[in-house]
């Protein structure tokens, strides 16, 4: 083996197109002793062969991942040859054919076929699929090779894919952590469903144009490849203009620029086609600008360019509007933002612009054909952009009444009641959402069984004309499965004759304009957004539990909220004034909808009174103690929104305190992070309202160290560690008292909150709520925390004037 194959030539051949070398761990060492075991018997190797092995080897390996590296691929001469084999071979001929090279390649394909090797190591034949769990999947490297090597473009392009996945990956530190799977995904997409589009003859042609150095040329071969790639699901079809823009991205960036990501936004204009300019996406941003800076260099590019095409698409002018800010300081890709915000490029086709938005309403509004169908038409899509339901939902619903709320069956169906403006129906999406208490229910705010969806004024008489021929169960709305997505195909037909490049309008992308409209325009509270619209995604599972909703309050903040927007669409676009607001006389029965842990807010006052008299006519001194520390425990439930096994665990470090002003600190109470589920929850930091203040230090100066900031005495005078048990059995000692459980605190806050109009961030701050792992509050991002403080402040010494605390505190 060693006269054969000089270890030093193979070394340097292979080393400037491996990832890092300190990818190769453990195990890919191990693998490569046994295959220098296999290839060269019972001889003495030379000491390099082992590098010139794992030179082979680290081609595809990232992190010492070694999965999937030898999975079988059939090549074009119909032949089957491991991945990592394939990835060298193509290496070595699109350089030049070294003779040397391939017979050592020949010689470690023998090898490690080798059935030791499959013995040992089995997962280097694993053949990656999108169904293998994290532990158990394919590194970054290995999974686009694979995707790409079956393809008739692989031979040619091999070579500068490779280059620039060594280039473009690092960038997303290797598709490797959660932040950045997203991004690591769509360049996977893209470059797979390229590279199968992609003939023979269009191979050879981009191979020698970017051997040439002709990206403009290359550009525009990539864009008229991506424009002929079918739907997934329907091949009938081709994928929309946006989606074509995100897999020329992926292909340019990976193998024509190598990985230089392109921030000119104006010069990628230039260099597409003119179709492919009208629907620009932005790239990631720089490695050398602050957050700050990157996000005012974004939103400056994309308002020139959008307000280029039409006067009113950028958000920032609804300060003009309407003479306030957004004072959101958060915004994710499910909401779906295509303002001012910016977000990652790939989320900009999930919902309607505004000027989409006017160009969709022009043609159902003021089309000039008119029939039967139209008139239901008009309504159905007017009700799908205005209340974020499904074509397929809406369908459903029936001519009815209100139903009765004694009975807590589902009902079968959504029914319309003309005579309260409103839609009836049982919750499917958030049917999880626990509205009957299995104890203790007299204690709690009975919920409705089921909920309703009021019909905004713009909208009613839409409804109470198309119903009018309808009889009891009948639906208001009779359309057959895929006509909506036909009319809506024709639809987008007509405004691409005027815009050729704006995307279909699909039911998912009108809906998605609802999200982005009621949150930026008018400060809706997501998880409100999310119960009006039915879209579960839109905020952490945990908030919807926490919410306890009169139909009032969220009857008036939907209309006003659907006022706002009108108003804007209409100043903004002065050609068009459409739905005009009518005032409805009519006052809905009222019911409650969510959660059925709000406690009633009487009987709670008479339980917290009953708890401070027996803590002032205790004599013996351990008891009153006891009695005092559960008083304040129970009260920080309720107005910091503390779990039970947190107030358990609470250490004298966990309370600091915040200057504000000369003469002001705001004390604070440090949570970390729960270790129940990192999902549904997150460190925060919450402010004590000065309620407590004096009844926690009388407290806090008994302890003696920082493992336990309260503790109670047992029946012997020793003290203790506070425990949930030990909280519900002095809560239970109390006659007349009927305490709602302690988690119910929690409720009463959020939903009080809620009601308030508090920020969506600002509250999921003090609950330390997440969407997926990530906080919704981060005190980094530009923001005056401290006027949330001092807000919640405000509301919490509200609440606790409610509560009747001042009295007994």
């Amino acid at each position: 083996m060693n006269r054969l194959f000089n270890s030093s030539e193979i070394i340097e051949y292979f080393s400037p197109f491996q990832p890092p070398k300190e990818f190769i761990g453990d195990k890919a060492k191990r693998l490569s002793s046994l295959i220098r075991n296999t290839l060269v018997g019972e001889q003495i190797p030379d000491l390099l062969i082992d590098l010139a092995i794992q030179s082979l080897l680290g081609l595809i390996i990232v992190h010492d991942n070694i999965i999937g590296i030898a999975t079988p691929i059939n090549n074009t001469e119909g032949s089957s040859e491991p991945l990592n084999c394939l990835v060298a071979k193509n290496i070595v001929l699109t350089q030049s054919e070294n003779i040397e090279v391939i017979g050592f390649i020949d010689q470690y394909k023998k090898a490690i076929l080798d059935s030791k090797i499959r013995q040992q190591f089995p997962e280097i034949f694993i053949i990656p699929s999108s169904k293998l769990d994290q532990t158990n999947r394919p590194n970054s490297m290995v999974s686009i090779h694979y995707d790409c090597s079956s393809t008739v473009a692989y031979k040619e392009l091999a070579l500068d894919l490779h280059e620039g996945l060594l280039n473009i990956l690092p960038q997303y530190n290797w598709g490797s952590e959660e932040k950045n799977l997203d991004a690591y995904k769509a360049i996977r997409t893209g470059l797979k469903r390229v590279f199968s589009q992609i003939v023979s003859r269009e191979a050879i042609q981009l191979k020698n144009l970017i051997n040439l150095s002709d990206k403009v040329a290359a550009e525009d071969l990539v864009m008229s490849i991506c424009e002929k790639i079918p739907k997934i699901q329907n091949s009938e079809e081709l994928i929309g203009r946006g989606t074509q823009n995100a897999y020329s991205w992926a292909f340019i960036t990976t193998l024509i620029i190598k990985g230089k990501i392109n921030r000119n936004l104006n010069d990628r204009k230039n260099r597409l086609s003119e179709r492919g300019a009208q629907q620009i996406e932005f790239d990631a941003e720089p490695p050398d600008e602050t957050p700050i800076e990157i996000k005012e260099r974004l939103v400056k590019i994309e308002k020139e360019e959008r307000r280029a095409k039409s006067r009113g698409s950028c958000f920032d002018e609804i300060e003009k509007d309407f003479g306030a800010t957004d004072s959101r300081n958060y915004i994710s890709s499910d909401e779906m933002a295509v303002m001012e915000n910016y977000i990652d490029w790939l989320s900009w086709n999930n919902c309607l612009h505004p000027n989409e938005v006017v160009e969709f309403l022009r043609i159902i509004l003021f089309s000039q054909k008119n029939n039967k169908e139209k008139e239901m038409l008009v309504p159905l899509f007017l009700s799908m952009l205005f209340m974020g339901r499904t074509s397929k939902w809406l369908c459903e619903v029936r001519v009815g009444k209100k139903p009765d709320d004694s009975s807590n069956e589902k009902l079968e169906y959504p029914i319309y009641d003309k005579n309260q403006n409103a839609i009836y129906y049982s919750p499917v999406t958030f049917e999880d959402i626990p509205m009957f208490p299995k104890y203790r229910n007299e204690q709690y705010v009975k919920v409705s069984p089921y909920w309703c969806l009021p019909i905004p004024n713009q909208l009613i008489d839409y409804w109470v004309e198309v119903s009018k021929e309808c009889s009891i169960g009948s639906p208001v709305f009779d359309f057959k499965n895929g006509r909506v997505k036909s009319v809506l195909k024709g639809i987008t037909e007509r405004i691409n004759e005027k815009y050729p490049a704006m995307p279909l309008i699909t039911e998912t992308r009108i809906r998605g304009s609802f999200t982005a409209m009621m949150i930026l325009i008018c400060h809706l509270d997501p998880a409100l957004v999310a119960v009006i619209s039915d879209q579960r995604t839109l905020v952490p599972h945990a908030t919807l539990f926490y919410n306890t909703i009169p139909l009032s309050f969220l009857d008036k903040k939907y209309q006003e909220s659907i006022d706002s927007i009108c108003k804007y669409l209409n100043n903004t676009y002065p050609d068009i004034s459409f739905l005009p607001s009518i005032y409805s006389k009519i006052v809905k029965t009222e019911l409650v909808m969510g959660s059925g842990y709000f406690p009633k807010v009487e009987e709670l006052k008479d339980c917290i009174r009953i708890l401070a008299i027996a803590k002032q006519n205790e004599k013996d001194f351990f008891q009153k103690h006891n009695l005092k520390t559960i008083l304040l425990l129970y009260c920080m439930s309720l107005l910091c929104g503390l779990r039970i096994s947190e107030v358990c665990d609470l250490r004298t470090d966990q309370f600091d305190k915040y200057s504000v002003k000369a003469n002001r600190a705001i004390k604070l109470l440090i949570i970390p992070e729960a270790k129940s589920s990192k999902y549904a929850t997150a460190s925060r930091l919450i402010p004590i309202p000065e309620i407590l203040h004096k009844l926690m230090d009388d407290l806090l100066s008994l302890s003696i160290n920082q493992t336990m900031a309260f503790f109670i005495y047992d029946k012997y005078g020793k003290k203790k560690p506070i425990t949930a048990k030990a909280i519900d059995d002095i809560l239970l000692s109390l006659e007349d008292a009927h305490f709602p459980r302690f988690h119910s605190g929690r409720h009463l806050l959020h939903t009080y909150l809620v009601l308030h109009n508090m920020l969506f961030e600002a509250t999921n701050s003090i609950f330390g709520h997440t969407r997926e792992g990530e906080e919704l509050f981060n005190p980094y991002i530009p923001g005056d925390i401290i006027s949330f403080w001092e807000e919640y402040l405000f509301h919490a010494n509200n609440l606790a004037i409610e509560l009747g605390l001042k009295e007994v505190l």
